[in-house]
């Protein structure tokens, strides 16, 4: 069986960042609750095919080093779209834990940068974004651990990998429900969160592979590993009731690896 981006641009990439550094965690002790209308929650036949897809991803023990790799094991054996993300979401949510210590860390970036000069064209600066968000997912595959962003990243590069039409998604995220109605009636540029939402059968499709893989205590000390399946799969249009997107950030993010 067939297994599987002279200057640093400153500005920009302190952009990219800020939802690192306002990372926001489902709490441990609201980790069950509604959630939004989410697709795989609704429907048994789903949750029933998805059973099998689970059960193939959940056996891969292999330690993988580099994301072609795992983007070949996790989807060669599936042909459907939908199949594909299920295996990587899956997982994604039981191998990546989320990293406490990252979450504390006031320097993070997403590492490396972007340098360009009067005559680097668009596409070449283009280029190192998207090479740069590789390196970073690379190695929170190698880590086996990431903040939101992390999380994010490489769910969207293992779609890449794997022909699924992905886009990752800043803004806000928040268990209380009066903070989140808020949100939306504020114009920041500061997001708190990143997620994915996924292009199948012509519909777009919002899914959080961090808030999915478990929860942290207050303190954002320790993680729990715990898989919560109602962060997989809501519509787009309406998506989570803990999450808003910011539109603005988000068509800039993706704009900038060319997305």
């Amino acid at each position: 069986m067939k297994k599987i981006f002279s200057i640093l641009f400153f500005l920009l990439l302190s952009n990219l960042i800020k939802a690192q550094i306002g990372d926001s965690l489902i709490s441990k002790n609201n980790f069950y609750g509604d959630f939004g209308d989410s697709l795989a929650l609704n429907d048994s036949i789903a949750q029933a095919h998805y059973a099998v897809v689970d059960a193939y991803v959940l056996h891969l023990k292999k330690r993988y080093r580099n994301i072609p790799s795992l983007a070949k094991d996790l989807t060669a054996t599936f042909t459907s779209p939908e199949d594909k993300v299920r295996a990587i979401f899956r997982w994604m949510t039981n191998n990546i834990s989320y990293d406490c210590a990252d979450y504390h860390n006031k320097n993070k970036t997403l590492g490396g940068g972007v340098s360009y000069s009067s005559t680097t064209s668009k596409s070449q600066i283009t280029a190192q974004w998207a090479n740069m968000y590789y390196r970073y997912a690379n190695r929170v595959l190698r880590k086996r651990k990431g903040i939101c962003e992390g999380y994010a990243i490489l769910f969207y590069e293992l779609c890449n990998q794997s022909g699924i039409n992905c886009e990752i998604i800043h803004g806000f995220a928040d268990q209380n429900s009066k903070r989140i109605g808020k949100y939306k009636t504020f114009h920041r540029k500061f997001t708190n969160h990143a997620w994915d939402s996924v292009e199948l059968n012509g519909n777009w499709y919002d899914l959080d592979a961090t808030w999915a893989s478990g929860s942290c205590d207050e303190e954002v000390r320790h993680f729990y590993k715990g898989f919560n399946a109602a962060y997989y799969l809501t519509s787009a249009k309406k998506s989570f009731a803990d999450h808003i997107q910011s539109i603005k950030e988000t068509e800039k993010l993706n704009r900038d690896i060319g997305n």
